[in-house]
Formats: structure tokens, C-alpha cells, sequence
């Protein structure tokens, strides 16, 4: 098949999911081809990128050379519409500008590369509901099914700021995929039709994240790990504040691989709460540094929140990654956490925002190394089962081809 992938951004480093998806179906046989919005400027990037060849493979949809004195009229017709559908949405162009685009099919102006080879497509894929609410014309001019897929933020958060924006997506869309049952659940409550909706998990590649049997320590230090944006809906804030309840107790080490907007802010909370030696930010890392992090690691922390602007997780890759690896997990009872962390099986989960419940799950497994190995081999055999790449790639091959477009 020839697949097209739609994306806001291409390459992030934060996406590995996307990477994985695209190299599963290039290693079957598929052929597909990236039609990002924007350019990265990111650092770091994947090895996948450059071992597939795949900036090759991407076409950047830009604005330069758009003729908007054109293009601006039709834009503004496809925006009334959607107000007539639902007057309250005219505040809510106004009110956030740059974000309002996406409320309509308004990339059409940029979209000629991609135009000009959609016949050739057996299946048009968007990738974050926004880039398939800006791209929905195209369900009306191919047979090749268009599929839209939800990852989180997309959900709670958009919907939040503006209720019906998706209403003309769902419409036009062929199928609708989420994440978790709790994702489904929110995307039916706004009008997607349940028939249009499927289960298709994120993806983990398992021979790069390879198991490795957790024992008791020769040494008494217990390595703490997270890799994360620096972002609200992290909740490293309350992971801080745990790890200082424990680090007069317990040798304990904890590295933060990642970066975003709160890094100054969660600095200072480690100066204060005297952790500068039992806890280091270690900025962005390649994803074999990830690995290693991982295979160096005894428990892995992340106590995700909603975060106040309504963004919250949809089920967190690293938290997949990290049970691929064989690392016992301790994350937060938020959003569909709860369905790829198996509370007491592979971890331990705790309400949101509770500083103190965490500090007594990792106490728990602090006190209980003998609970890693087996809460390891629970989360690696879960992964292997639903969230490997070739069972993700088998679950995207069968819905490009039993959906019509």
C-alpha cells in the first residue's frame, strides 16, 4: 500500500510513537510518504530518521508563495459554516487566533504537493485531531479511506477550548482512532459517530527497548528514572516533592531526561527542597540515551495530571517503553494510564497531585525489591502482546483496508 501521513511537525523528538508506526509499515512492504506543516528545529532527532531515509520521505506543506488575497475568501466561507453549525464558535475564532485555523479545512491552500498525488494513496492518515480537522476536504476527494487519530491533548484539552470543533471531522472522516476506552468515551460524548471508532495503541519498539531482568542491588542506591517534557501535565513538580520525603531514608538517585518550559521552575524546587545531589535534569537525550537510562534504572516514576489548560496524557509511550525494558513503574491514576499500567501487577498507581501517596508507592517498592522482577516480566509480556510494532503495523493494515473511504 501507499500511505500518506499527515503531521503538524516532522521530525520531534517527543513523537516516537508516529516513528514507529511509519518504520513498522516501511519494514512490511509499505510505502509512505510524510506531508508535514512545519519544519523542527530540534537538535536531536531519532537514528530511525536518518537509517530510513526519511526527511526524503517528507514533504513540508509551507505558506510561502500563497496567493491570500485567493485563498482568504473561501477560508473565511468554511469558517462561517462551521459558526452557522455553531454560533458560540465565532468568540472562540476570535479569542484564539493562530489556534482558530484548525477549526477549519483551512490548509487547503498549502495542500498542492499533496494534491497532486492523492490518487496514488490507499489510505490519507491525520495524525492529532487538529491537522485532521485542517485537512478534512480531503475525505472528499479520494476513495482512499481518511483516517484520523487522537493522542491526547487533542481531546480534553482542545474540546474544552472549543466543544464542536470536530463535529466536520467526524463527518468526514472514515475512522476515528483513539488510545484508551477513556479516549473513545470523551470523543462519542462530542459526536463521533461509536461506529467510526477503533482502538489502535501506541506502538513500542521491544528490540530497541530490550528486557532486563530486575534483581536486589549489590549496592544499596535505588536508581530513580523519569524521561519527560518539562510540562505541566508531567506532574514532576509532585515527583520532586515525593523524592524529598524519601531522600533522608533511602540512597537514592534520580535523573529526569527532558526538557520544556518548567525546567527553571522544577530547578529551583530541587534547590529548595535540598535535592541538588540526589536529583539531576538531564535535558534532551537521544533515544538509545533513553534506552540506557531505562536498562540503568529500578523504578520508573511518572506522576502525570491534568494540567489547568485541560491538556492531559492519552497513554504516555515512555510508560510502555519503560515496562518493554522490564522496569517496575509507579504513574498516576489519569486519563488511560490506568489501562496500560496494571495497578499491583506492573506497577503502582496513585490519585493525581498527591505528593504523599507517591512517596508511599515508591516506599513500597523501595522496601520490596523482591516486587521488581516480577512487575518487570508482567509489563514486558503486556507490551509484547498489545503494543509491539508488528501488532500495532497488523492493526493499521487491517483498518486501512476494511474501511471504505
Amino acid at each position: 500500500m501507499r500511505v500518506a501521513f499527515l503531521v503538524n511537525a516532522f521530525p520531534k523528538l517527543s513523537e516516537t510513537f508516529l516513528l514507529n508506526q511509519i518504520t513498522g509499515l516501511v519494514d512490511v512492504g509499505h510505502d509512505v510518504d510524510i506531508y508535514a506543516v512545519q519544519r523542527t528545529d530540534e537538535d536531536v532527532t531519532h537514528g530511525q530518521i536518518a537509517d530510513y531515509d526519511l526527511l526524503d520521505r517528507t514533504t513540508y506543506l509551507t505558506v510561502e508563495g500563497v496567493d491570500w488575497l485567493r485563498v482568504a475568501p473561501p477560508i473565511a466561507y468554511r469558517a462561517l459554516v462551521d459558526v452557522g453549525r455553531d454560533p458560540s464558535q465565532l468568540g472562540r475564532f476570535l479569542s484564539h487566533r493562530r489556534d482558530a485555523v484548525r477549526l477549519t479545512d483551512a490548509f487547503r491552500p498549502v495542500s498542492s504537493p499533496l494534491l497532486d498525488r492523492l490518487d496514488g494513496y490507499d489510505a490519507v492518515h491525520a495524525h492529532f485531531g487538529p491537522i485532521g480537522n485542517g485537512f478534512r476536504f480531503l475525505a472528499d476527494r479520494t476513495d482512499a479511506p481518511f483516517v484520523v487519530s487522537f493522542y491526547g491533548y487533542d481531546v480534553k484539552e482542545a474540546l474544552g477550548k472549543h466543544p464542536c470543533r470536530y463535529g466536520p471531522l467526524f463527518d468526514a472522516a472514515d475512522a476515528v482512532t483513539v488510545l484508551s476506552e477513556d479516549m473513545r468515551e470523551k470523543l462519542e460524548d462530542a459526536g463521533c459517530p461509536p461506529a467510526k471508532t477503533t482502538k489502535v495503541p501506541l506502538c513500542v519498539d521491544t528490540s530497541t527497548f530490550a528486557f532486563s531482568e530486575r534483581t536486589t542491588r549489590t549496592d544499596d542506591r535505588i536508581e530513580l528514572v523519569t524521561v519527560a517534557r518539562l510540562v505541566e501535565k508531567k506532574g514532576l513538580a509532585y515527583a520532586i516533592d515525593a523524592v524529598a520525603q524519601l531522600a533522608d531514608e533511602y540512597d537514592v538517585r534520580y535523573r529526569i531526561a527532558g526538557d520544556g518550559t518548567l525546567r527553571s521552575e522544577l530547578e529551583r524546587r530541587i534547590r529548595a527542597r535540598g535535592l541538588d545531589e540526589q536529583v539531576e535534569l538531564l535535558g534532551w537525550v537521544e533515544q538509545g540515551t533513553v534506552s540506557d537510562l531505562l536498562a540503568a534504572g529500578d523504578v520508573f516514576l511518572l506522576p502525570s495530571v491534568t494540567a489547568r489548560s485541560g491538556d492531559e496524557e492519552g497513554t504516555p509511550t515512555v510508560l510502555l517503553e519503560a515496562q518493554a525494558r522490564g522496569l517496575p513503574v509507579v504513574s498516576t491514576y489519569h486519563s488511560g494510564i490506568p489501562e496500560i499500567v496494571s495497578d499491583g501487577r506492573s506497577g503502582l498507581l496513585a490519585p493525581e497531585r498527591d505528593a504523599d501517596a507517591l512517596a508511599r508507592k515508591l516506599r513500597t517498592l523501595f522496601d520490596h525489591p523482591e516486587l521488581w522482577g516480577e512487575m518487570g516480566r508482567n509489563g514486558r509480556r503486556y507490551v509484547e502482546e498489545v503494543h509491539s510494532v508488528g501488532t500495532v503495523t497488523e492493526r493499521l493494515e487491517r483498518l486501512y483496508t476494511s474501511t471504505k473511504g
